[in-house]
């Protein structure tokens, strides 16, 4: 997944730095955004099928 033309707000920027940090310690090492963005994305990717 590309996402170097994402533009984030502030924001979302520190809601995305609080969850990675919030991963880091339950993976226990660090994390890079790319793989933080996709474990985000299949929660929500699950979440829909659960509700369709």
């Amino acid at each position: 997944m590309e996402y170097s033309s994402l533009r984030l707000d502030v924001n979302t920027l520190n809601i995305l730095k609080e969850i990675k940090t919030r991963m880091e310690r339950e993976y226990v090492r660090p994390l890079s955004f790319d793989f933080v963005l996709k474990k985000i994305i299949e929660k929500e990717e699950r979440k829909i099928i659960i509700l369709n």
